[in-house]
Parts: structure tokens; C-alpha cells; sequence
């Protein structure tokens, strides 16, 4: 496998990349020496990366259960008060 081109390797670290392509840059950056240094230099180390991609996920949990919250809150004032 050739290494990445660095459009590839910005969609990787802003996870933008499908789940496919995602596994194939991250096997790479694992075992290519020249990649996990650029990938180093460009991110400050594969902590970051997984910190980000953590605060995503929490970022989309919390998104959802704000959107439930509304829901309930809008069912609540529906059956409260009727329909406006």
C-alpha cells in the first residue's frame, strides 16, 4: 500500500473518511514508519486523535438525548395544555 496523500490524511484525522477507508488508513499509519511521523507532527500523537474522536461520540449522545428531551417536553406541553 502506498502511503496517503495529505487530503487523506486530513479526512482520516477529522474522521471523514468511510468506516472501509478509516481501517485501511489506520493499519497503514500503524505500520508505516514514515506515516505514524507525519501523522505525529500533524496531530501531537495518537492521544489527541482518540480524544477527539471520543468527544464526538459524546457530542452525538448528547445531541440525542437533547433531541428527546424536546420531544418529551413538547408531549408534556401537548397533553398539558392541548395542542397550539
Amino acid at each position: 500500500m502506498s502511503c496517503p496523500d495529505q487530503t487523506t490524511i486530513d479526512d482520516w484525522v477529522c474522521g471523514d473518511l468511510s468506516p472501509e477507508q478509516d481501517a485501511n488508513e489506520e493499519t497503514h499509519f500503524l505500520s508505516c514508519g514514515r506515516c505514524a511521523k507525519r501523522f505525529d507532527r500533524l496531530t501531537g500523537g495518537e492521544e489527541i486523535i482518540a480524544d477527539i474522536r471520543e468527544l464526538e461520540r459524546e457530542r452525538d449522545e448528547y445531541a440525542s438525548a437533547l433531541s428527546r428531551i424536546s420531544e418529551t417536553g413538547q408531549t408534556l406541553s401537548e397533553t398539558l395544555f392541548g395542542a397550539i
